[in-house]
């Protein structure tokens, strides 16, 4: 797994304009490609493991290396975790943020965070 390389395909699908953005939920599956930026990070993992992951209204599902099944709706599970390299489920970005908060609450766009997120982890 190259994070490096999982990271980079997240920042640039963040700021390619084929997405509409929800908050406060991974995503909203009555609209085609519609995320917030954890839910993004979930589906360009699900494409690069569809046999162990998908969606079902707007929770993921996840299928762990023993066979444990998860699923979440606002937070990424630790295998996305560790495909992007993240340290939580809800990832801080300096200033005392998290992801969750800049989708959420402060509105970032999904451009904004991903320069966010990449300008904090290319600072660790």
């Amino acid at each position: 797994m190259d994070v490096q390389a999982n990271r980079k395909l997240l920042f640039a699908e963040a700021r390619s304009g084929k997405y509409t953005q929800t908050h406060d939920r991974l995503a909203y599956t009555k609209i085609a490609n519609c995320f917030c930026f954890l839910g993004l990070a979930c589906e360009i993992y699900r494409r690069a493991n569809p046999s162990v992951c998908y969606w079902e209204e707007d929770a993921f599902y996840h299928t762990d290396d023993d066979g444990n099944f998860h699923w979440s709706q606002g937070d990424l599970p630790i295998a996305v975790q560790e495909f992007f390299g993240f340290k939580s489920s809800d990832p801080f970005v300096g200033d005392g943020f998290t992801i969750s908060e800049l989708n959420d609450e402060h509105r970032y766009t999904l451009p904004e965070i991903a320069d966010r997120v990449e300008s904090y982890y290319l600072g660790l």
